[in-house]
């Protein structure tokens, strides 16, 4: 569990286009993954598998996907995308043996320690403007002056944005959203509380918090003030006795992000408000993105054009690209009817509709609160479906929130406790 975020992974095929790497053409396996699988594989009580009751609308989504991958473009990107989707439910399963040996606590324990391990290490590459290279780790140098480093450009400053362990500032951003959100949400209700868990909690909180400005994503930052919100809207008939303990975490986060600004303040300002040429640069890429994925709707309207192949389908619409220029579109329901088409569409609906009560019970609100977390991010960007990180994101959350709350029974109350 504290290993879950690191990168490491062996690389089976890197595909090149005129010379240059197409990033989304790569085969490769996370070994982390490989682990996780092999825990759940040997534990699974594999008489379970022909419960099709409780299993058909999994069945039924991947043979369509398997399905549509042999007429892709590329079928084994869309074998190797087909994986990674399942990752979030084999998560799932893996979470759900971890805790018939470990209480839901030391799991979040592990989780948090290893997030505040990796903001540690992220705080440090943005005052050291750099990150070094270990394939060990699966970190890649990263460095203001580097072509492809992600930057923030003002007034004739470059800002090397902090990565942690991520391949991008953005998608690191989405960890601490997940990780924070249940850092805070751990320090709102858990009813034991020691001198040493607050401490280490609330040393937890600011530390993922100051990472989290350190990425300058805004989908993140925004994420976790609607994240927030929705953590008071959820507590609003039993928050005010705890006025003092809520508001002294929120007004502690207030006021390091106003010091960070103060000391950063051009970088801040671009990224909120944009005006360099970097930032109306990236706008017009992203708007031209969106453009072009309507056309990939329209060229596979009805079967997508198979999972991890929209890139391969821009090329194939748009032969003359430079290879950088193929990149999914920043918006994951996008991406996702574009890949998966209208029957992987309503496929995918079955399968939420009939997993919402074994996973997230009559609990609305955890619902709510995964789509303050995700919704942002999924608005603005592709790595949640894209992604091998975006969808272990996706099934940390679906592994640890919903058992964590009814565990603490508080879907409405907070602790009793201070």
């Amino acid at each position: 569990i504290f290993l879950l975020p690191l990168q490491t992974v062996w690389i089976a095929r890197e595909l090149f286009v005129h010379g240059q790497k197409l990033q989304y053409g790569t085969l490769f396996f996370p070994l982390i993954e490989l682990f996780v699988l092999l825990v759940v594989f040997i534990s699974f009580k594999w008489n379970n598998i022909k419960n099709w009751k409780y299993y058909w609308p999994i069945y039924l989504f991947f043979l369509y996907g398997l399905i549509r991958s042999a007429f892709a473009l590329e079928p084994l990107v869309a074998l190797q995308q087909l994986r990674f989707l399942l990752f979030p439910f084999v998560l799932f399963f893996f979470f759900k043996k971890a805790r018939e040996y470990v209480s839901v606590q030391k799991i979040l324990a592990a989780l948090i320690s290893s997030s505040v391990l990796i903001s540690v290490f992220a705080i440090g590459q943005f005052f050291l403007q750099t990150s070094f290279s270990s394939s060990f780790l699966g970190i890649t140098e990263h460095a203001p002056a580097l072509a492809g480093s992600s930057v923030v450009v003002s007034t004739g400053e470059r800002w090397l944005r902090s990565y942690g362990v991520f391949s991008h500032p953005n998608m690191f951003g989405g960890y601490l959203l997940v990780t924070l959100g249940i850092s805070l949400l751990w320090f709102f209700i858990y009813k034991t509380r020691t001198k040493q868990f607050r401490v280490f909690l609330n040393a937890a909180i600011y530390i993922q918090f100051f990472a989290l400005l350190t990425t300058f994503s805004r989908s993140a930052w925004i994420g976790l003030v609607v994240v927030v919100g929705i953590f008071l809207w959820m507590f609003q008939k039993n928050y005010f006795p705890y006025l003092r303990q809520i508001g002294t975490v929120i007004l502690n986060m207030l006021l390091i992000a106003i010091l960070f600004t103060s000391f950063f303040p051009n970088a801040v300002g671009v990224r909120l408000f944009g005006g360099s040429q970097n930032e109306v640069a990236s706008t017009s890429e992203r708007l031209d993105g969106y453009s072009q994925a309507f056309e990939v709707l329209q060229a596979y309207p009805l079967f997508g054009t198979g999972a991890g192949n929209y890139t391969f389908a821009l090329a194939n619409l748009f032969p003359n690209y430079p290879v950088w220029a193929y990149q999914p579109v920043h918006n994951t329901d996008l991406l996702f009817f574009a890949e998966w088409g209208i029957i992987g569409g309503i496929l995918f609906l079955f399968l939420l509709l009939h997993y919402r009560k074994p996973i997230f019970g009559q609990n609305d609100r955890v619902i709510v609160l995964g789509l303050a977390i995700f919704l942002i991010p999924g608005l603005v960007d592709h790595y949640l479906l894209s992604s091998y990180p975006g969808l272990l994101f996706i099934g940390l959350f679906i592994a640890i929130f919903p058992s964590f709350l009814r565990e603490n029974e508080v879907s409405t109350e907070l602790s009793t406790k201070a």
